[in-house]
């Protein structure tokens, strides 16, 4: 059985939405983990919400010097790691 709790008829506004896609940094965390709003917000037509979160590296980005770049920042293999999901979202 789900254990979690069903949010009622109308609680999802446009201010809720926005508030709660604040919370993420891609459209892959956003459906994951708080599904029932990006379905609202794509339904209800709401791009403007997760536009911010569609912009996506281009084709090439990650060259030989941009990866060492990246990496001479970082101190530890887990802050790379950190460094790289930022970069990659």
């Amino acid at each position: 059985m789900d254990t979690k709790k069903r949010k009622t008829n109308g609680y999802w506004t446009y201010e809720r939405c926005k508030e709660e896609v604040s919370k993420y940094i891609n459209i892959k965390e956003l459906r994951l983990k708080s599904s029932s709003a990006y379905w609202f917000i794509r339904n209800n037509k709401w791009w403007d919400l997760i536009e911010h979160l569609r912009n996506r590296k281009k084709r090439n980005y990650w060259t030989y010097d941009k990866c060492k770049e990246v990496s001479l920042q970082c101190t530890s293999i887990k802050e790379l790691k950190k460094e790289l999901k930022k970069e990659v979202n």
